[in-house]
């Protein structure tokens, strides 16, 4: 097969472990900076070239698209899927994931267990409707955080009304959330493939950090998950429509709670802490899409 890896840079950890992973087993490999890509749509035919040139024929594409470039690679992955390449993730699962609000709403509305939520609107701060929903301290977090990088906590309803009204005025959306206060600076990183969850890590944050990202000084070990963590796992990946996915999950005191679902996640820290190929088994899974995409196809022809 020749797999074509969509990343910004072939220094980054996960992309080297995905092209190893691909090598071993024998498969042709390109990496290509969905940066670099231009789409073209001429006389009802679709192209994909590279910074102006045919990138030729590809098998299957394994998609890590960064939160900042979200509408373009959900672009370029659609021009694939349409010219028949298979995606290790869909456009349309990324475009249901990535959006912080719409991925709870999906996760809400097929009951699996995620904190209160709420986006209130900008025109004015009603502390009534404010406290009669939320339990201090609550988490204000962007709409498009990474890294933990735009997730703060307020301890007050002053507080959070300024925020939010900084917000606004920077035209940054937000949502708030539930504090979960005892899962102490942790959470729960689930790695699911083609619905199997082949890696879970424990991330603790350090001492008076509530965020637990190994970006951020974090650390991480191997841990045993709950039924209940398992199952809110595989079935916010099954709802979301993702073959590969990093669900994070907090726990309280009675059961846990799905956090967010990341469609492109980090390989270094749950393979280094798990020692699971996480990158050997997206392989595996990125060859059972291309047959039965294959076989599909050639059932259609034969109709």
């Amino acid at each position: 097969m020749k797999i074509a890896i969509l990343s910004r840079s072939s220094a980054l950890y996960s992309t080297q472990s995905l092209v190893r992973a691909c090598l071993r087993k024998g498969h042709e490999v390109e990496i290509i900076d969905h940066m670099s890509i231009d789409l073209l749509i001429c006389e009802g035919k679709l192209q994909i070239k590279s910074n102006g040139l045919p990138i030729g024929h590809i098998d299957a594409i394994i998609p890590r698209i960064g939160s900042s470039v979200t509408s373009l690679g959900t672009s370029v992955i659609r021009q694939f899927e349409m010219m028949g390449v298979f995606s290790a993730t869909s456009s349309d699962a990324l475009t249901r994931s990535r959006d912080k609000l719409s991925c709870l709403q999906y996760l809400a509305s097929q009951h699996i267990s995620i904190p209160d939520t709420m986006v209130m609107n900008y025109l004015q701060f009603n502390e009534h409707f404010f406290k009669a929903h939320m339990k201090l301290p609550v988490i204000v977090k962007l709409l498009d955080s990474t890294h933990g990088l735009g997730v703060m906590i307020a301890n007050s309803s002053k507080s959070t009304e300024t925020i939010l009204e900084t917000l606004y005025h920077l035209k940054q959306k937000a949502l708030l959330q539930q504090f979960i206060r005892e899962s102490a600076g942790s959470d729960i990183r689930v790695l699911v493939v083609d619905g199997r969850i082949v890696a879970a890590m424990q991330r603790q944050g350090v001492e008076g950090e509530f965020r637990s990202n190994l970006h951020r000084g974090g650390t991480a070990r191997m841990i045993r998950l709950t039924p209940q963590e398992q199952s809110i796992a595989l079935r916010a990946c099954e709802v979301l429509g993702l073959g590969i996915a990093g669900v994070d999950i907090l726990r309280g005191n009675d059961k846990s709670y799905v956090l967010e679902v990341n469609a492109s996640p980090g390989l270094e820290g749950i393979e280094g802490a798990t020692g699971v190929n996480v990158a050997a088994r997206i392989v595996d899974y990125v060859e059972k899409g291309y047959r039965l995409k294959n076989k599909a196809n050639y059932a259609n022809r034969s109709v």
